[in-house]
C-alpha cells in the first residue's frame, strides 16, 4: 500500500473546482484528440487511470463547461478492458465558469481500489480553445488553434480536476490535418507521420491549468543544448537570432539559485500576434507573444520571469494566489477568511496587489474586507508596496 503524507494542503478548501479530488487520486490521464479547423472542434477521448482514497464511492465528479460535449462514458477495472462497461453521466450546474460531470459507479468503490474512466467528448468554442483565423496569425495562410488553461479554463479542453491542489502525469496523441504541427506542454514528443499524429507525455507531475495544446503551421530552430524555439516560418529567423544562446544562459543562472531544472527541455513558442497575453509558463514549453523579438535582445529577459515559473509556480503551485483572486471575484463569502489569511501573511510581497484589485472591483463586501485588512496588515508592507495598495483602494471601482 502506498503511503502518503499529509499536507497543509490537504485541508485547504478550493471553491473554483467541484470535482471530486478529496475522495480520487489521478495516477496518469491520456489524451487522444483530432483537431477540425473546418468545424472548430477537438474530438477526444479521455482516459483516466484512478485510485479511491475514501471509502464507499458511488460517483466522480469532473470539472468541465457547457462548451464541453460529452458524448459517452466508460468505466473498467481490468487492464486489458475485458470488463469495459458504458455507464450513466449527468451534468449539474456549477457556476458562470464551469460545470459538473457526474460519473455514476456501477457500484460503490472501495478505498485503494484502482480503475480507469473513459470519456468521448467534443471541445468546440470554450473560453480555454482560442480558434484563429489565417488572418489573426503572422502567416495569414493557415487557421491556428491554441488552449490557455490558466485559471480555470481547462475545463473547456477535457474532464480534470481543475485544480492546483492536484497534479499528475499525462500523455497524449493529437491527429492533425497535413501541413499542421502539434507541440504541448510536454516532455517529451514525437511525430507518427504515416497519420500526421505527434505523440506527447509529460513525465513530471503538474496541475490540469498547466495542459496546453497549440496547433499551427509551425516550425522550429535549436537555440541551446535544451532549447527550440517555435513560431510560424516567417518568424522563425528572427526568433533564432533573437535568442541563440541566451536562454540557456539563463536556466544556468536558475540553477545555480534554486536547483536543478528537472523539466528536461524549455522550448519557447512564439504566438500569433493576436496571442493577448505576453507570456504563458506552461512547462517545457512557454507560450510568449511575438513582441518579444525585439531586434536587438532588449526584450529577451522577459523569458528570465516565464523560467522562474519552472520552479515557482510549476514545481511549486501556489494555490492560494490564484485562488484568492478567485474568491474574491465570486463573493463567496466562505472563503473570505482564507483571502484575509492569505494577505495578513504575505508580508512584503507584491502578490497583494491582484487580490486587492479584485476585492475593491468587487462589492460593497470585498471594499470593505480589503479596507479591513490593508489597515490591519499595512505597517508589515513594504513602502512600494503600500502606496500601490492606497493607490488601488483610492480608485473608483471599475
Amino acid at each position: 500500500m502506498e503511503k502518503s503524507l499529509k499536507l497543509h494542503s490537504d485541508l485547504a478548501e478550493d471553491v473554483a473546482t467541484s470535482s471530486s479530488f478529496r475522495q480520487f487520486k489521478i495516477k496518469h490521464f491520456h489524451l487522444d484528440l483530432s483537431v477540425d479547423f473546418e468545424k472548430r472542434t477537438l474530438r477526444g477521448t479521455e482516459t483516466l487511470q484512478l485510485k479511491c482514497i475514501q471509502d464507499s464511492q458511488s460517483e466522480l465528479l469532473l470539472d468541465i463547461h457547457p462548451s464541453l460535449s460529452m458524448q459517452e462514458v466508460s468505466y473498467c477495472r481490468s487492464e486489458d478492458d475485458s470488463d469495459s462497461v458504458k455507464v450513466e453521466f449527468i451534468t449539474r450546474n456549477f457556476t458562470s465558469y464551469g460545470t459538473t460531470l457526474v460519473v455514476k459507479f456501477p457500484a460503490p468503490c472501495k478505498i485503494e481500489e484502482q480503475f480507469r474512466v473513459v470519456v468521448k467528448f467534443l471541445a468546440s468554442d470554450g473560453p480555454g480553445v482560442c480558434w484563429l483565423d489565417p488572418e489573426q496569425t503572422a502567416g495569414k495562410a493557415k487557421p491556428y488553434v491554441f488552449t490557455q488553461g490558466q485559471a480555470v479554463l481547462n475545463r473547456s479542453f477535457f474532464p480534470c480536476f481543475d485544480t492546483p491542489a492536484i497534479k499528475s502525469t499525462y500523455s497524449a496523441a493529437v491527429k492533425v490535418p497535413d501541413g499542421f504541427t502539434a507541440v504541448m506542454s510536454a516532455s517529451k514528443g514525437e511525430h507518427r507521420m504515416a497519420d500526421n499524429t505527434f505523440l506527447f507525455t509529460m513525465e513530471q507531475p503538474i496541475p490540469s491549468y498547466l495542459v496546453a495544446l497549440a496547433v499551427g503551421d509551425l516550425v522550429s530552430a535549436e537555440v541551446g543544448p535544451r532549447t527550440r524555439v517555435w513560431t510560424e516560418p516567417c518568424l522563425l529567423q528572427a526568433a533564432k537570432q533573437e535568442y541563440d544562446g541566451v536562454i540557456e544562459e539563463f536556466l544556468v543562472v536558475g540553477e545555480k539559485l534554486f536547483g536543478p531544472y528537472v523539466w528536461g527541455r524549455y522550448d519557447v513558442l512564439f504566438m500569433p500576434p493576436s496571442f493577448p497575453f505576453g507570456g504563458m509558463e506552461n512547462p517545457c514549453l512557454t507560450f510568449v507573444t511575438p513582441c518579444l523579438l525585439a531586434g536587438d535582445r532588449s526584450l529577451a529577459d522577459v523569458i528570465v520571469h516565464e523560467i522562474c515559473h519552472s520552479w515557482f509556480g510549476n514545481l511549486v503551485t501556489n494555490l492560494r494566489l490564484r485562488w484568492a483572486q478567485i474568491v474574491a471575484k465570486n463573493y463567496h463569502q466562505p472563503g473570505y477568511q482564507h483571502v484575509r489569511s492569505f494577505l495578513s501573511c504575505q508580508g512584503k510581497q507584491k502578490y497583494t496587489l491582484p487580490v486587492y484589485r479584485a476585492l475593491w472591483n468587487g462589492s460593497e463586501e470585498t471594499r470593505a474586507l480589503a479596507t479591513e485588512i490593508f489597515s490591519a496588515t499595512s505597517h508589515q508592507l513594504h513602502v512600494n508596496v503600500r502606496n500601490y495598495v492606497k493607490k488601488i483602494l483610492a480608485c473608483a471601482p471599475s
